[in-house]
């Protein structure tokens, strides 16, 4: 009977480690991808701001088509 009970624990412990390691590194790679997109969402939104600032006519009605076609 003990073990039997020591078996079923050991099986438990182990299944709630691998629950565990499983939700941690989801996590980091999910927060990693957050992080990308916001770097990579704020360097598109700076180089659009300067060719609407500083660009000739052809950038800024590219800019204008592609932005209203994406969006």
């Amino acid at each position: 009977m003990s073990r039997l009970l020591l078996s079923t624990l050991v099986v438990v412990v182990v299944i709630v480690v691998v629950v565990v390691v499983v939700v941690v590194v989801v996590g980091v790679v999910g927060v990693g991808v957050v992080v990308v997109v916001k770097v990579v969402a704020a360097a598109v939104v700076e180089e659009n701001d300067y060719v609407w600032k500083n660009g000739n006519h052809a950038e800024k009605t590219y800019l204008f088509l592609v932005t209203n076609t994406l969006t």
